[in-house]
């Protein structure tokens, strides 16, 4: 789909986006958008930022982990490959 739109920037440099495109691309508000610049084309993109596990893709129940995100299903697979019952490391045995 190609569309043109034309909004005015306020007086700190943000517009907004019409409700339709929001609901059409299912941006809520608190969501996060990403920027994509193109110096060549002289062009600026929008896109919602989908948080996921880095494992698996999963969306549900993400927690941080050494600065990436990873679900509960992971983390728990994950735990289970590196540590036995009693706690002590199992990577390299």
């Amino acid at each position: 789909m190609y569309a043109k739109i034309t909004r005015k920037l306020d007086e700190f440099g943000r517009f907004v986006i019409p409700k339709g495109i929001l609901r059409m691309y299912d941006i809520s508000p608190k969501d996060s958008v990403e920027f994509f610049i193109d110096d060549k084309a002289n062009t600026i993109s929008l896109k919602k930022n989908e948080e996921y596990c880095t494992f698996c893709k999963s969306t549900n129940e993400l927690s941080h982990f050494r600065g990436s995100l990873i679900c509960k299903t992971c983390a728990f697979i994950l735990t289970g490959l590196t540590t036995d019952p009693t706690g002590s490391d199992m990577e390299g045995k």
